[in-house]
């Protein structure tokens, strides 16, 4: 069983990994994981964490946006390969012509092309 300090210690650790991303919006590198930070446009959903290792997500966390559904989209594509989670949700509309989804979209592939310069 986790113990409340060990809960409060890994939601701080993780809030120290988000701050740094957010600090220095390029990619930080986290034991062979990587954390990229998206400012999204458009959605109520004001920006997305995605940390990844190698072509697969780990996890997703949007920031603000309707709860039930970015937790929804969080859970669905942790452990997705990137290219499928581009495909299945580039081009969803919801208002002003985008959505979470379609926004994670062009967050995973602004990751991927961050990651070809870096390469």
């Amino acid at each position: 069983m986790i113990s409340c300090l060990d809960r409060v210690t890994n939601i701080f650790l993780q809030y120290c990994q988000y701050s740094a991303a957010i600090q220095n919006p390029k990619s930080v590198p986290k034991e062979g994981k990587q954390m990229f930070i998206y400012k999204t446009h458009g959605t109520c959903s004001t920006q997305i964490a995605i940390e990844t290792e190698g072509d697969t997500i780990v996890s997703v966390k949007f920031t603000n946006g309707c709860r039930g559904n970015t937790k929804g989209i969080e859970r669905l594509v942790s452990g997705m390969k990137i290219d499928d989670v581009i495909t299945r949700t580039e081009g969803i509309p919801c208002r002003n012509g985008t959505s979470c989804p379609d926004q994670l979209a062009k967050a995973l592939k602004s990751l991927k092309e961050q990651s070809a310069v870096q390469a």
